[in-house]
């Protein structure tokens, strides 16, 4: 008798052991038929830490061999003040391994008061693991905020 109760703690045991593969197993098949879910979640939090500044972050979800010139980039964003940052429109390619993005971004330099609305096109592929990764274009994010002058009508 005092085998059974033995027997049944190391398959309870080994049956928990299993527990974090199979929920880890599910999140990934979710990530695969749910792309478009996915995509936006991950474009949301990239979006979310270029608009506080978490640099370091949002390089994390660009492609690898940007990141660098990436986080360059980024520091000379130290000056703008996002107050907003949406997805515009997000479309698939027809396998759903990529997509393009346009975003809107709203923000201001410190040195002038008037807000700005930027669109930036962002492509986004996935990858084998189904993270998916940007090519960002913050030459335009950088551009936009501070490149044109007030309206005339607020400059008077």
């Amino acid at each position: 008798m005092r085998i059974v109760p033995s027997v049944l703690l190391a398959a309870a045991i080994a049956l928990g052991g299993c527990a974090p593969i199979a929920v880890n197993g599910m999140q990934h098949a979710t990530r695969a038929l749910e792309p478009r879910t996915d995509l936006q979640d991950t474009i949301d939090r990239y979006l979310s830490d270029v608009r506080y500044g978490r640099i370091d972050e949002a390089a994390e979800r660009v492609e690898p061999a940007l990141q660098g010139r990436f986080k360059a980039k980024a520091r000379s964003l130290a000056d703008v003040r996002f107050t907003d940052a949406r997805v515009d429109s997000l479309t698939f390619s027809p396998d759903n391994s990529s997509a393009e993005a346009v975003v809107v971004y709203r923000g201001y330099w410190l040195s002038s008061p008037f807000e700005r609305e930027i669109r930036v096109v962002q492509h986004w592929y996935r990858q084998r693991s189904f993270d998916w990764l940007v090519e960002p274009d913050l030459d335009a994010v950088v551009a936009g905020p501070g490149s044109s002058q007030p309206p005339a009508a607020l400059a008077n």
